[in-house]
């Protein structure tokens, strides 16, 4: 079958009240005002937080693992804010930690021990991040602002849409070998920070002093 897209007030009317929903490529997420999390759409690579049982048509003749209504992400609560990517998702919970799921192919998880290209269906604290004030999903990158203003960024694009310093890191593609960073690493040379925003390869941030800057990922 083919999958719906949802509006806020669908949602409201069957499980409360809702503080925010945010979309990905296939999937969507609700955040909830008592600070639970409801996912639905497209599963794959197990964005959704969850199993799932159904199937769904991405492309006629093609199925796969899907969810068609709202379902609560098991083990996660008094989270603040949800991020998503095209197959990954991310909650800054109130703890100002962060947990992340789905698709670990370029490093989107953040967890440099995770097994190359292992996806999560269930939430995963990113290790060595703390004090979390803000957190941004491009479609395969993943950022976070601290407490004292620096920006931390994690997944596809070492020298474009993370600017971060050269990684070691190497991630797979469909057919080709990517460069990644697979934990979050600091983003050298930025004035303090007060708010970013995340496209599918850019990333922009906007300092205290007034100015902004924005940066994309190169070609691989």
């Amino acid at each position: 079958m083919p999958m719906r897209v949802l509006d806020a007030d669908e949602v409201r009317g069957s499980y409360g009240e809702v503080r925010a929903i945010v979309r990905g490529h296939g999937h969507s997420c609700a955040l909830l005002d008592e600070g639970s999390v409801r996912c639905w759409g497209y599963n794959d690579k197990g964005q959704l937080g969850f199993t799932s049982t159904e199937q769904c048509h991405l492309i006629e003749g093609l199925e796969f693992p899907c969810t068609s209504k709202p379902t609560l992400v098991p083990g996660l609560s008094r989270v603040k804010l949800i991020a998503l990517g095209a197959s990954h998702t991310c909650a800054l919970l109130e703890d100002e930690t962060v947990r992340c799921w789905g698709d670990d192919a370029l490093g989107q998880l953040g967890d440099g021990a995770r097994p190359l290209n292992e996806h999560s269906s269930a939430p995963a604290l990113v290790p060595g991040l703390a004090g979390i004030v803000y957190v941004a999903a491009g479609a395969d990158h993943t950022c976070a602002l601290t407490h004292d203003w620096r920006v931390l960024c994690w997944g596809r694009g070492t020298d474009g849409a993370l600017r971060s310093p050269p990684s070691h890191d190497v991630c797979f593609g469909i057919d080709s070998r990517i460069v990644c960073t697979r934990s979050p690493t600091l983003v050298p040379g930025l004035p303090s920070v007060g708010h970013f925003m995340l496209g599918e390869d850019v990333t922009c941030v906007f300092a205290h002093d007034g100015t902004s800057r924005c940066w994309r990922r190169d070609d691989d």
